[in-house]
């Protein structure tokens, strides 16, 4: 089992600098062998917002509920664009 963190998630779903690295050991492990938390999600979404833009970011986020657990799955990408676009109003701090 690993664990991605939102570094890891915005070098691969940018084509970052490391993105190689990090999609060496993404891509070896099965989808439910990847935790990847609620935080990680907001913190990925609003960075690649900032950095590409709202549709990009929409489109990688997503793209995590098929490379993560299923209970990441079963929730609801929708309810959690909606929470982070209102954190993101709200300057709630976070990581990246």
């Amino acid at each position: 089992m690993i664990s991605v963190d939102s570094y890891g998630w915005i070098e691969r779903l940018t084509n970052g600098p490391k993105a190689d690295l990090y999609n060496a050991v993404i891509d070896k492990a099965a989808p439910s062998e990847i935790v990847t938390s609620a935080m990680v999600l907001y913190e990925a979404y609003g960075k690649i917002k900032r950095v590409v833009n709202e549709q990009s970011a929409l489109v990688a986020v997503s793209s995590l509920g098929y490379t993560s657990r299923a209970e990441f799955i079963k929730e609801s990408v929708r309810l959690r664009v909606e929470a982070m676009e209102n954190l993101l109003r709200e300057n709630a701090k976070r990581a990246d």
